[in-house]
């Protein structure tokens, strides 16, 4: 049965048109696929020259830290003062403390530590007294 129908397909020309339908949608699914993958090379190109543009600013600060003169002292301190030795070094510690985070928070921190702090000893130099 199947035999016959394809001699009665192949007789009226039908099998031709099926096979040359066949033939264009190979092509075209063809087509899509070359497509798909010029597109894909194209995104992995992308991603290349991406991650080469990070590689070389890795390397070129890298380089940057390299580049530095190892076994080299670091600049003396410029601003440096000297404490009376009747301050006691926990003093000392607690005054400097105080006045990185009074720079780093302002006035504000300040006058709250200020008020917070009034009656402490350690705290005996915010007093303007």
């Amino acid at each position: 049965a199947y035999y016959l129908d394809m001699i009665q397909k192949m007789k009226s020309g039908e099998a031709q048109k099926k096979s040359a339908e066949d033939k264009q949608k190979a092509e075209q699914l063809k087509a899509d696929q070359a497509l798909v993958l010029e597109e894909k090379q194209k995104a992995d190109e992308e991603a290349k020259r991406n991650r080469s543009l990070k590689e070389k600013l890795y390397h070129q600060l890298a380089n940057i830290k390299i580049s530095k003169k190892k076994g080299e002292a670091p600049p003396p301190n410029v601003y440096s003062v000297r404490t009376p030795s009747i301050v006691f070094p926990v003093d000392v510690d607690i005054i400097k403390l105080t006045a990185q985070f009074v720079a780093r928070n302002g006035r504000q921190f300040l006058a709250g530590l200020t008020a917070r702090e009034q009656r402490n000893p350690n705290f005996e130099f915010l007093n303007p007294a």
